[in-house]
């Protein structure tokens, strides 16, 4: 798996000399290989649902953006729209998704930021950081919930953000069916 920042229009060539370099350094044999990929798009949207359509996960936009988890949002809001299906309230699921997740998201927007203005130099100190403290206690989860976790600051620092975090992705259905490509190029071909 690779991941790009940008440049996109690149990605087939980027996968290529990640596999050829998995090839070469880990002897990596591939058998009957396909191609995929996918785009991460780190958002608060606006919106989970189109009519009485509930999206969940990583299609309606709730993904962690400092680690790029989405498991845990995809079972949190995919609970929360059956809840709001089985409650006869579709119209609802907004806003409950966002009085559980958004918090969430925004934290995950702000700790991401860090990151980035941070740069390697940053992450290396986040991982002697994490090895620190899961030398000091083996279950590292409470340090995890405790970094990532909404604070006062982070959603003080949020609206600061906002613009630079606005999507200028189309919505994960604006692809033409069948499409594969990692950044939707097809509207644009």
């Amino acid at each position: 798996m690779s991941w790009l920042y940008d440049d996109f229009h690149r990605d087939r060539e980027y996968l290529e000399r990640t596999v050829a370099f998995f090839q070469r350094h880990a002897r990596l044999v591939m058998h009957d290989p396909r191609r995929t990929g996918g785009g991460a798009n780190f958002l608060l949207p606006r919106s989970a649902r189109r009519g009485d359509l509930l999206f969940t996960g990583e299609a309606a936009g709730f993904q962690d953006a400092l680690w790029g988890f989405g498991m845990r949002f995809a079972m949190v809001s995919g609970y929360l729209a059956a809840r709001a299906v089985l409650g006869n309230a579709p119209a609802d699921y907004d806003r409950i998704w966002g009085r559980r997740l958004s918090g969430h998201l925004r934290a995950a927007m702000v700790n991401r930021s860090i990151y980035r203005h941070l740069g390697n130099r940053g992450y290396a100190r986040l991982l002697q950081e994490i090895d620190h403290f899961m030398r000091l206690r083996p279950d590292g989860r409470r340090w995890l919930q405790a970094y990532t976790a909404p604070k006062l600051w982070k959603s003080l620092y949020f609206p600061l953000l906002r613009r630079k975090l606005i999507s200028r992705r189309p919505s994960p259905d604006a692809g033409k069916p069948g499409c594969d490509c990692t950044w939707c190029r097809c509207r644009h071909a």
